[in-house]
């Protein structure tokens, strides 16, 4: 099944749990899998349908970490 997204239409756009799968190119029960554990993208439910909002979507693709990059955690003191 061909999967079709069209990220520049609607930047407030939901997407599907299908969409979000294919774009990670996971299955859509990892995705399951990963929403059930806390983990993976943002979702919320709209009509009692899981949905990913495009713009969290993307800023959570960003600000992961690709395999075999350590995650850093940044020690941020405060200026006196």
């Amino acid at each position: 099944m061909s999967v079709d997204i069209h990220y520049n239409q609607n930047p407030y756009a939901f997407l599907t749990g299908a969409e979000v799968a294919a774009r990670l190119r996971v299955s859509k029960s990892a995705l399951r899998g990963w929403r059930a554990r806390g983990e993976g993208p943002p979702c919320r439910r709209v009509g009692g349908i899981y949905r990913y909002g495009r713009d969290e979507f993307e800023a959570w693709l960003d600000g992961t970490p690709t395999e075999g990059t350590p995650v850093v955690k940044a020690d941020v003191q405060a200026s006196k």
